[in-house]
């Protein structure tokens, strides 16, 4: 039984594209439908009606190099045999036995950083991690046969659940042209 759902946001930096808007996004309707908590940095934390407030990332310049460690703001969180975490990332926790990690694609792998502690933790850390994680859930059979290719992985404990669209944001353009616009 879980006693503790936590969605873990706190490898995230501020950012209007890419896995920070899915993250946040995903992170509002899991607490909105599941008694969970977001472990969220500042910049996250007012979007949040039960965040836990953890420090921002280490960062150096455009790199994120990890998690600041949790201290004082994070003494509410506990990683026991009961507790759940999700991270709607890459970047599992390396003390909790029971997650759920999001990966998108292998673009950290086919085009890998000049950071060296990006790097390293791709290569050597993650699969290892992903070893020994509950679940790995990806977009598509493509991403998911790319994994389990990768890491080794078994094809049941990889998670295919497709990316949606938010009606509230999309908005068909009309018909289609029916010639190609000028280049």
């Amino acid at each position: 039984m879980i006693e503790r759902f936590y969605v873990d946001l706190s490898y995230l930096r501020s950012s209007t594209t890419g896995v920070a808007v899915y993250a946040t996004r995903l992170a509002q309707h899991l607490e909105g439908r599941f008694d969970c908590q977001v472990l969220a940095p500042p910049q996250f934390f007012d979007t949040f009606s039960r965040a836990v407030a953890v420090p921002e990332p280490w960062h150096f310049h455009n790199a994120t190099l990890g998690r600041a460690p949790f201290g004082r703001l994070g003494r509410r969180v506990r990683f026991g045999r009961r507790t759940f975490v999700y991270a709607p990332h890459m970047r599992p926790f390396l003390s909790a036995a029971n997650q759920a990690v999001t990966i998108h694609d292998l673009i950290h792998h086919d085009y890998p950083t000049r950071n060296l502690v990006e790097n390293t933790f791709n290569n050597t850390v993650l699969p290892h991690l992903l070893r020994h994680i509950t679940a790995i859930l990806t977009v598509s059979q493509t991403s998911k046969l790319a994994l389990c290719d990768l890491y080794g992985l078994s094809p049941d404990r990889v998670k295919v659940v497709p990316n949606g669209i938010d009606l509230a944001e999309w908005r068909p353009s009309g018909r289609p042209p029916t010639s190609d616009p000028p280049y």
